[in-house]
């Protein structure tokens, strides 16, 4: 369900072309390094939700079911939140390789994000690989939304 509205949003964004006004292109290596650090924190903040999103058995019992659906509906608010602000990131980041020849695909880049996200996983005690599936999907899909730019 996720990747279907990623996906949706990421075409919604391409096609709209004007979801961040306030966006000034330019060559600067340097605002493609702070979008870069931008995307880390919010994989990041997903990551810490995908942990509170997961509480264990014992916890769900100890909690009256009205409580865990607020609880849960607010992580996936706050999830729904970072996502969108990533894919806005991700369009920026787009925007830039575009405008300064790079390619969309970065296989040193995408392995520093491999790193980080596997340490924030084991950091939050979290399935090794299930955020690696997780973050892989979400880079094909950023991938696929910059390629249309």
């Amino acid at each position: 369900m996720i990747t279907y509205q990623y996906n949706l949003y990421m075409r919604k964004a391409v096609d709209a072309r004007n979801i961040m006004p306030d966006f000034e292109q330019t060559d600067s290596p340097e605002s493609l390094d702070m979008l870069r650090g931008e995307i880390d924190e919010v994989d990041r903040e997903m990551i810490g939700l995908l942990k509170k999103k997961f509480v264990s058995v014992d916890d769900i019992s100890r909690l009256q079911a009205e409580q865990n659906i607020d609880i849960l509906n607010e992580i996936d608010k706050n999830f729904l939140e970072l996502f969108q602000r990533r894919s806005e990131i991700v369009h920026k980041i787009g925007l830039l390789k575009k405008q300064q020849g790079l390619d969309i695909l970065d296989e040193g880049r995408e392995e520093v994000l491999r790193k980080k996200h596997d340490a924030w996983a084991q950091e939050y005690g979290l399935d090794l690989e299930h955020v690696r599936q997780f973050f892989q999907e979400i880079m094909r899909r950023a991938k696929e939304a910059q390629s249309l730019l």
